[in-house]
């Protein structure tokens, strides 16, 4: 029973002897007129027989075609053309396909697509006009690997109204020539337009807007600047170089979450939004020689600020939740009869919770010396030769503390900042053992020409 164990897991993990090329032809899926993201796989058997292959998924991202069987002739190659039918939501995806041999023997491979609304896979954009226009240039792309044979069009502005029906091959583009209706577009002012694009496909139909700009028949000059990866800042002048008051617009186009983090250096006069775009629309009235400046920055540092200072605070949060005691170094400055320099030093220990066999270890700064005089509580070691003071506590209950102190001294004057070392404690906590330090504590001697001298204590509780 072992040995039959053994030789089926072998031939689970066991793999197909195949060598497959991947070749994309449209990734693009759209899933309200069921079109699939289409690949080519150039599939090599490299066995000497021929053998029997099915493609199939079962990560419930798609429905894969072709579903019959295939047969390859031993070290030969087929070209399988791999369309896969959209079943999930819009976005993108990555889904695993498999390729099984007639021995049950699997290959696994990943190919990402996107799915997308019929709107989505196509793209409009107009050509400025001019109050001298006569027609309008209106270019309709298909940014996906699918050919169409029955695309008809409804594009409508206040300048024209226009339909056309026709074919359209991958990633080609159709331009349309309309006539402008001219007694509409005498009464109009300057400035952007709607342009509203209906297209239906096998009875499904999607609006796609987009932007038509009426411009100024004068001496007008516009520059554009776009610099920055994370800082993105984005410049557009325009200058009114004739000699007639004329009235202008700048517009910005902006996906709704990089508008969050976007700022202009003058408000807009006007704000438009079309599905999930923003139109910021700023004008002016120009004299000669005037310019209206737009300057837009998108700030991704902002998000990355916001992200990186999380980072610290739940590592603080969470290092005090985890700490069960507390120890706090202080020094305080004491007087002596011979005019020494001396500091009395205080360990504050304080539980958050139970804990215990608790040792406390603190060490000595160069230069001084130990006053064998102690608070409340003797060290439980004294280490001269390493300068090393140990005070060993059973246990502490929530909330409970004790007050370690001793005294340094040097017949040496100390001026400017004196450090003292960080104290340690080592301590036990539902059977695991932990260590802490306490905070930097300093000790700063500022001499005054008034007083001979002038101590403060400095404490840096972290």
């Amino acid at each position: 029973m072992g040995l039959f164990l053994i030789v089926l897991q072998l031939s689970l993990i066991s793999a197909i002897d195949v060598t497959i090329k991947e070749k994309e032809i449209s990734s693009l899926a759209i899933s309200s007129i069921n079109k699939p993201a289409i690949f080519d796989l150039e599939i090599t058997n490299n066995r000497p027989k021929a053998d029997e292959f099915q493609l199939y998924s079962t990560a419930g991202v798609v429905d894969l075609k072709p579903k019959n069987t295939f047969i390859i002739e031993g070290n030969s190659t087929k070209t399988i053309t791999l369309e896969a039918y959209p079943r999930k939501a819009d976005g993108y995806y990555s889904f695993e396909y498999k390729i099984k041999d007639s021995d049950n023997e699997i290959h696994r491979d990943d190919l990402a697509i996107r799915i997308v609304e019929l709107k989505d896979a196509f793209e409009v954009y107009a050509e400025d006009i001019n109050p001298d226009s006569k027609i309008a240039s209106v270019r309709f792309k298909n940014i996906g690997g699918h050919s169409f044979t029955d695309i008809k069009v409804d594009i409508s502005s206040v300048f024209f109204d226009y339909s056309e029906s026709f074919l359209l091959g991958a990633k080609e583009e159709k331009l349309f020539e309309i006539p402008i209706n001219k007694d509409t577009a005498d009464s109009l002012l300057a400035g952007p337009y709607i342009i509203n694009t209906k297209v239906t496909i096998s009875g499904s139909v999607a609006d796609i807007g987009s932007i038509i700009r009426f411009n100024e028949h004068s001496n007008l000059e516009t520059t554009e600047t776009n610099e920055g990866i994370l800082l993105i800042r984005q410049e557009t002048i325009k200058t009114n170089k004739g000699n007639v008051p004329i009235d202008v617009e700048i517009v910005s186009k902006k996906n709704f979450f990089p508008a969050l983090f976007t700022t202009f250096n003058i408000a807009p006069t006007n704000k438009d939004s079309i599905g999930a775009n923003k139109y910021y629309i700023f004008e002016k009235r120009l004299g000669p020689n005037e310019s209206l400046k737009v300057v837009e920055k998108t700030n991704w540092w902002i998000l990355i600020i916001v992200v990186a200072s999380i980072v610290p605070i739940v590592y603080f949060a969470r290092k005090y939740i985890l700490t069960k005691l507390r120890v706090i170094k202080k020094a305080t400055f004491v007087k002596t009869r011979g005019g020494e320099f001396a500091l009395k030093i205080s360990i504050v220990v304080k539980a958050r919770d139970f804990v215990e066999r608790i040792k406390i270890v603190d060490k000595l700064p160069g230069m001084v010396k130990l006053y064998e005089r102690y608070g409340t509580i003797t060290p439980d070691k004294v280490d001269t030769k390493n300068r090393r003071l140990e005070w060993n506590v059973d246990s502490l209950d929530k909330g409970e503390e004790r007050v370690f102190s001793y005294i340094i001294y040097s017949k040496m004057g100390v001026v400017g900042k004196f450090e003292l070392p960080e104290a340690e404690a080592l301590y036990e906590f539902k059977g695991k053992i932990k260590e802490i330090v306490s905070n930097r504590s300093f000790f700063i001697n500022e001499p005054d020409k008034k007083k001979p001298r002038i101590q403060k204590i400095v404490d840096d509780v972290l």
